[in-house]
């Protein structure tokens, strides 16, 4: 398992095991320290602020997982889940050209059926 770490350059995931203690981080978070070893996951747990039925959604502003997953993808496929609760789902996200949908998304009512993104225009 992997936690993100928040730097200047973007998410790092460092390596975390059940019981090791977190340090405070930036954002009021809990973070791996940085003596972990770094770690390339092909599959993320994403935050959001909201949520589509197209699997889009809106971060929290800053666009580090939206760097994270183009970044990992590099290295091939990534599976995105978004966790969220029920009452955050909106009827539509405004995605940029540059916005992947959530592959998969769950809230506490459970997985959320999604509609297949359009195909995108290169």
């Amino acid at each position: 398992m992997a936690l993100p770490k928040v730097t200047k350059q973007g998410l790092v995931f460092r390596e975390w095991r059940a019981g090791e203690e977190l340090v405070k981080g930036g954002f009021g978070l809990s973070e791996p320290r940085d003596d972990l070893p770094p770690l390339d996951p092909t599959a993320l747990i994403v935050p959001l602020a909201a949520f589509d039925r197209a699997g889009q959604r809106i971060g929290y502003g800053a666009g580090y997982y939206d760097q994270a997953i183009e970044r990992l993808s590099k290295n091939g496929p990534v599976l995105t889940i978004g966790i969220a609760f029920s009452v955050q789902e909106i009827p539509e996200v405004p995605a940029e050209p540059h916005d992947r949908p959530l592959d998969h998304m769950v809230t506490e009512q459970g997985q959320v059926p999604l509609r297949p993104a359009p195909l995108r225009q290169t």
